[in-house]
């Protein structure tokens, strides 16, 4: 297995699916830059609870991220009948990149409940909307922010 130390920009929002299980899962889209012009469009592929804290999180589309984990290939046959193989990192660590904003740190209790996340979540959308209106005023003209 290759172990990925990476980071890029967000280019879609997260999104959270179920597995018929019941487990969660959370794809992050992201382009990394390599040199001026290179890009490197790779999906981010978070599971369970790690899932969930993701989703509940502020990352959004533009932000920038840091994230570890191990590079797989997904293989299927398509309707076609052709195989179809694609690149994915399995993440284990991913969290906002602290040199091109700030981020406030909700702790989670292990034993909380779906309903509590959904909760969460929602009340962290709102101190996030928040946090972006007053970084937009307080940046808005090109002074240096100390």
């Amino acid at each position: 297995m290759i172990r990925v130390h990476g980071n890029g920009n967000v280019v879609s929002d997260p999104e959270v699916r179920h597995t018929p299980g019941g487990k969660a899962v959370c794809t992050v889209r992201v382009a990394a830059y390599n040199g001026k012009d290179t890009k490197l469009f790779i999906d981010l592929e978070v599971w369970e609870d790690v899932a969930e804290n993701v989703h509940a999180s502020s990352l959004s589309k533009g932000d920038r991220v840091v994230f570890d984990g191990l590079l797989r290939e997904d293989e299927w046959v398509n309707k076609e009948g052709e195989t179809r193989r694609k690149m994915k990192i399995g993440v284990s660590e991913i969290g906002p990149s602290l040199t091109y904003a700030y981020a406030k740190v909700t702790k989670v209790e292990s034993n909380q409940d779906a309903g509590d996340r959904r909760q969460r979540s929602e009340r962290s959308a709102e101190v996030t909307d928040e946090a972006r209106a007053v970084q937009a005023t307080v940046f808005a003209d090109d002074e240096e922010p100390f």
